[in-house]
């Protein structure tokens, strides 16, 4: 159930609702609604000359494992410019999106996957990481990666690739 109580325009107390088994709270003014739903985040597979990208996180989740970049969409934000800002912000790389690989829902974030390639920008190490590699395909550090979805993924797109071959 939402954390939310009062209306946060009237201050009035909000009311506990159902529609179709999921709970909802509702100011009676209609100020306000609110339902509890899963944050959206974006993820790039990025490959460049042969070589897939990862960075070594510096913040949990996963601190000090190995990902994906990528992170989570802002409001009002498009999915596809969510994986392309966050890219830009974690490496300084522009990428330009090949394909949509995936989309990947748990109990809290749904993230959507892109195969990607760099089309610019200067590789650096930002706040958010430790180190930046690029993994040749047969050397991913499968047993370092930080969440189960991008091991999942990597396999899964790898898996696709040697079908194209």
């Amino acid at each position: 159930m939402s954390s939310y109580r009062y209306c946060p325009v009237c201050a009035k107390p909000l009311l506990q609702l159902l529609y179709q088994g999921k709970p909802y709270v509702e100011c009676e003014e209609k100020h306000f609604l609110h339902y509890d739903t899963q944050a959206v985040g974006a993820a790039a597979i990025i490959v460049h000359e042969g070589k897939l990208l990862l960075e070594k996180r510096a913040v949990e989740p996963g601190k000090g494992c190995w990902g994906l970049l990528g992170g989570m969409a802002e409001p009002g934000e498009q999915i596809t410019e969510c994986v392309v800002r966050e890219v830009q912000e974690e490496s300084g790389l522009e990428i330009q999106i090949t394909r949509l690989l995936d989309v990947q829902g748990g109990h809290t974030t749904c993230v959507v996957f892109y195969e990607a390639i760099v089309t610019g920008g200067q590789l650096f190490v930002s706040s958010e990481s430790t180190e930046l590699r690029w993994y040749d395909l047969s050397e991913i550090p499968y047993e370092q990666l930080a969440f189960r979805s991008h091991l999942v993924m990597i396999e899964r797109w790898l898996s696709d690739i040697q079908k194209i071959k």
